[in-house]
């Protein structure tokens, strides 16, 4: 709550101006999504596992991996910072460089997460810009046979297919929920030193929607101060419609956001740099929301 709290107030205590390049942290952004998308070809540039240490995936400490809270993370920050800077740009071509690199990036760490957020922003752009029903249809049809083929041809490499769960755990049993739900209402699992549904024979640690992973891990009264808190901040922020025209992207961020805390067990309850990149632009559309 504290982190959230201070990044929601950098963002409104900070400004800039629209339409300019920024070039130093285009350049970075484009160069990091560049190592990101390379490193899947050439393994020296693997920030996954630069040492080339023989071990899998799951008995990685994730805080000494590039993936740092897990893959979804890397990619939903990517999403998120790439979708921030495009808001800013003047440069069109620039624009369209950082939103391709970005996407590549997060397919080739196999974030299935951050491939969604992808794709749904690509849809939320052709309904939002495209005003000729019969363009937008056409468009529709052709992203959705796109991801198709890249579905089938690509399935595997990019986690899509093949799994022996491709919901990774978002779709347990109800009675499951209704018992974690229950007991320790008040004060949620933390306070007799965690839960897991390894415990309920689920196979998964954590619930996949942050508002009930939330809600187990903290109990009612710690969770009614963070839930309020981003009540507060959605509050009036979609009201301006100029101004939400103006700033698509941003605004993106925070219904690809708000989309996420169905998926993935932490988001945007957490404290990880994805997290805080939606806090900051949460506070700063806040503060801007009149303008």
């Amino acid at each position: 709550v504290t982190l959230s709290l201070i990044f929601y107030s950098m963002g409104v205590g900070t400004y800039f101006e629209k339409n300019r390049n920024y070039p130093l942290y285009s350049f970075l952004l484009t160069i990091t999504s560049l190592w990101v998308f390379l490193s899947f070809f050439y393994p020296n540039l693997n920030y996954q596992n630069n040492l080339l240490v023989d071990y899998e995936y799951s008995e990685v400490m994730l805080s000494s991996s590039g993936f740092s809270l897990g893959r979804t993370g890397w990619g939903i920050a990517i999403f998120f910072i790439s979708l921030f800077f495009i808001n800013f740009l003047k440069s069109n071509l620039l624009k369209t460089i950082i939103f391709i690199l970005g996407f590549l990036s997060v397919c080739t760490t196999g974030s299935r997460g951050g491939e969604l957020y992808f794709f749904l922003s690509i849809l939320f752009y052709i309904g939002y810009y495209l005003k000729d029903l019969k363009v937008k249809i056409l468009f529709f049809v052709a992203i959705f046979l796109f991801f198709g083929y890249i579905y089938f041809s690509l399935g595997e490499v990019l986690r899509l297919s093949n799994n022996d769960d491709f919901f990774n755990g978002r779709i347990i049993s109800g009675e499951v929920v209704y018992r974690l739900l229950t007991d320790h209402f008040l004060f949620g699992y933390y306070s007799v030193g965690g839960y897991s549904l390894d415990s309920f024979g689920v196979g998964y640690n954590e619930i996949h929607n942050a508002w009930l992973n939330f809600f187990i891990k903290y109990g009612l009264l710690g969770s009614i101060p963070m839930f309020l808190f981003l009540g507060y901040g959605l509050k009036g922020i979609f009201h301006n419609k100029k101004y939400f025209k103006d700033n698509l992207s941003l605004y993106l961020i925070i219904i690809v956001g708000i989309v996420s805390t169905f998926l993935e067990p932490e988001t945007v309850f957490s404290y990880g740099y994805h997290i805080l990149i939606f806090w900051f632009t949460l506070g700063y559309l806040s503060k801007n929301k009149t303008c």
